[in-house]
């Protein structure tokens, strides 16, 4: 149906678990999908959207039992959303959560996926992420079950692939609060080619989320703009692509959700481009050369006595590597350690790393925060 014209928290995460790794593209999805992973295949289409999902869930101080996840990059409560970006999130007539509303057609390339999960695989990191950022909350968790919707190199009208987006949105109920996490390792595209050329230019995607009330409105900050396409490098919570908003009160919503400082990390080479990943798994798709071998940064801890950093990967996940390292091994400093790993990676599979940090008998993990091919 082509040629129709017609507050969000600032931030609230600290830092996302466990780990940091990437691939060619900065890599920030919070959480697996994918067949394999029981997600169901949303149609490859243009304009369409899915059935109403039952899927309890506050926004904004309003509740609802349903929702729809579109192919345009945005899910809607109430009704369906079928337009593109030429409208504001203002203009349309039902509350919804937008990670990248855009023209995206999937009948050239790409795929929504979407799924309920009460795996713990999904919830566990959620609650731990939630204890970093709110400990005075810890014990009041009820999270039994979340949203993950994915769009994975998906394309833009009409039926265009020579560029590719993907991006991930994670819906997280709790008994008392609600949370949207939005993650982006993949934008090279703001519009589709009805308003757009080769998918550049105006009107540029929306990031945001839109409440019950006129004035429940508030964007990402470089949303309907150029500076869109770099949500995969910045964050309101200090991690590359990861942004993470509180939702279930409409409380001094700001209009702009703002991004912070990343740190980098030391003896940057420019040359070398430093990949991010903090979630669990990530998966490798492509030419495995590209990112052989690489170091590890990861941030050190006072007094620790020694590092474990280990390798998993699916399938066969009986096969891992793991290396014990000193703190001079590592080549500790007050902020960051640091190891050249001997695993390699492989093609079509999933990976996990991890370090985990010892102070005599306690234990615990740290985030691998950078990598950089050698």
């Amino acid at each position: 149906m082509k040629g129709f014209s017609s507050h969000i928290f600032h931030p609230y995460l600290c830092c996302l678990l466990l780990l940091v790794v990437g691939i060619n593209v900065s890599m920030a999805q919070f959480s697996l999908f994918g067949e394999e992973n029981f997600d169901t295949l949303h149609l490859h289409t243009d304009d369409d959207s899915t059935p109403p999902l039952e899927f309890p869930f506050t926004l904004f101080d309003s509740n609802f039992s349903t929702l729809y996840i579109n192919n345009n990059g945005i899910l809607s409560f109430q009704g369906k959303v079928w337009q593109w970006t030429e409208l504001e999130l203002s203009q349309i007539p039902f509350p919804a959560i937008a990670p990248f509303w855009a023209d995206v057609d999937t009948r050239g390339s790409g795929n929504v996926y979407y799924r309920v999960s009460s795996n713990e695989s999904d919830i566990g990191p959620i609650i731990e992420l939630l204890d970093q950022q709110f400990p005075d909350l810890s014990d009041s968790w009820d999270i039994d079950h979340v949203l993950i919707v994915t769009w994975e190199d998906v394309g833009y009208y009409d039926i265009k692939d020579d560029k590719k987006n993907s991006f991930q949105v994670i819906l997280i109920p709790d008994a008392q609060y609600s949370f949207v996490i939005f993650s982006y390792w993949r934008l090279e595209w703001t519009t589709g080619d009805l308003d757009g050329e080769n998918g550049l230019g105006a009107p540029e995607a929306k990031v945001g989320i839109k409440g019950s009330g006129a004035d429940q409105i508030a964007y990402v900050e470089g949303s309907r703009s150029p500076d869109v396409l770099t949500l995969t490098e910045r964050s309101n919570v200090g991690k590359a692509g990861v942004w993470l908003i509180r939702v279930d009160s409409a409380e001094d919503i700001p209009d702009i959700i703002p991004s912070v400082d990343i740190p980098s990390p030391p003896n940057r080479n420019p040359e070398i481009p430093i990949r991010t990943h903090p979630v669990p798994w990530f998966p490798l798709r492509e030419n495995p050369d590209y990112y052989n071998p690489v170091r590890f940064f990861w941030s050190s801890v006072s007094n620790a006595t020694r590092y474990t950093l280990w390798v998993d990967k699916l399938p066969n996940q009986n096969s891992f590597v793991r290396v014990d390292l000193s703190p001079e091994q590592a080549l500790c400093g007050p902020e960051y350690c640091t190891y050249p790993t001997q695993v390699f990676f492989e093609p079509n599979r999933w990976y996990r790393w991890a370090i985990t940090s010892y102070k005599g008998t306690q234990r615990f993990s740290s985030s691998i925060e950078y990598f950089k091919q050698l």
